[in-house]
């Protein structure tokens, strides 16, 4: 999948006048709806973020199907962490029955996962390490849960944890366990205030320290994250995902103008809360989704959202 010769992808935009949305219409197609997958059953939801739990899953793809949505990432909360990384990303593990349970409800569907290890460390950080240090043992881990999450139905391996060379690891395991379609999506994280929700509802506040320190780029440092990009396209990724959205459009115009692969976009937690939450006017969301066609007009091929229900829903 290639980029057009001016390496644009416009918003469809579709005039209906019976709706008040219909000036900004987005269409479903560039849209990936975000959920958060609890294993706890006694988990106290207490946020208006897509926090569904296993059991509840059957429903939402009937529901997002119906309005033209057809592709889901998914970030699993598993109910408690463990020191054997091994046990928890097993095939047959609970993040391993939230893929299938997706995958046995549409074979149409096209599931993102995220591919790190930050939902089962004890320390919450994507990789193992030692007194700073990356552990080795990161890579084959890694590579060893994505080739689990083909297993059980995945279509695009959000590989997050930013290091060097594990997008080239990853790809060559899969292909090698036989996962011939199956799409490596590296993602180019930038430091910004706009992940806290969904680090507060996972558990990650006031952790992280070995990530923000050494891993993340700060918004300033344009060429770093553009040969990031480069490096990440240089290893074999099929496609990239930069997040912030709105924050880093400008990262976003640079790398589509860079590399020859999609590029989408990742609206995080507290865009999502910004525009989209649940006490959240007409008006804000009409400035989300304003912030989002500018998005796509700037070359974001996709949209992951933890909105993309609430603006198809608005659009119907």
């Amino acid at each position: 999948m290639r980029r057009n010769s001016r390496g644009l992808n416009p918003a469809t935009y579709i005039f209906n006048s019976s709706t008040p949305w219909s000036d900004t219409k987005i269409d479903p197609g560039r849209l990936v709806m975000a959920y958060i997958i609890v294993e706890d059953p006694k988990f106290q939801i207490k946020t208006s973020l897509p926090i569904i739990r296993i059991e509840e899953i059957a429903d939402e793809v009937s529901f997002i199907s119906s309005l033209g949505i057809n592709a889901v990432k998914v970030f699993i909360k598993p109910a408690k962490r463990s020191s054997n990384i091994e046990d928890a990303i097993h095939i047959d593990s609970f993040a391993s029955r939230v893929l299938k349970t997706f995958r046995s409800c549409s074979s149409s569907l096209i599931i993102h996962t995220e591919t790190c290890l930050c939902p089962f460390t004890t320390d919450t950080e994507c990789i193992l390490h030692n007194k700073g240090v990356v552990d080795e043992s990161t890579y084959d881990l890694v590579a060893e849960y994505a080739v689990n999450q083909c297993e059980a139905g995945a279509n695009v391996l959000g590989v997050s944890c930013m290091l060097n060379g594990m997008a080239a690891k990853v790809k060559h395991e899969i292909r090698s366990a036989g996962f011939q379609s199956v799409a490596v999506m590296p993602h180019v994280i930038i430091k910004s205030s706009f992940y806290w929700p969904f680090r507060r509802e996972t558990g990650l506040v006031g952790s992280k320290k070995f990530r923000e320190n050494y891993i993340k780029f700060h918004p300033t440092d344009r060429l770093g994250i553009i040969n990031q990009a480069e490096s990440f396209v240089a290893e074999g990724a099929d496609m990239l995902l930069i997040e912030p959205a709105c924050s880093t459009i400008d990262h976003l115009v640079s790398s589509t103008q860079r590399v020859q692969v999609p590029v989408s976009v990742f609206s995080v937690s507290g865009e999502f809360e910004l525009f989209f939450g649940q006490n959240s006017s007409d008006e804000s969301i009409r400035h989300g989704i304003e912030m989002y066609n500018l998005c796509l007009r700037c070359g974001a091929d996709q949209i992951v959202t933890y909105a993309a229900r609430r603006i198809c829903t608005l659009q119907s």
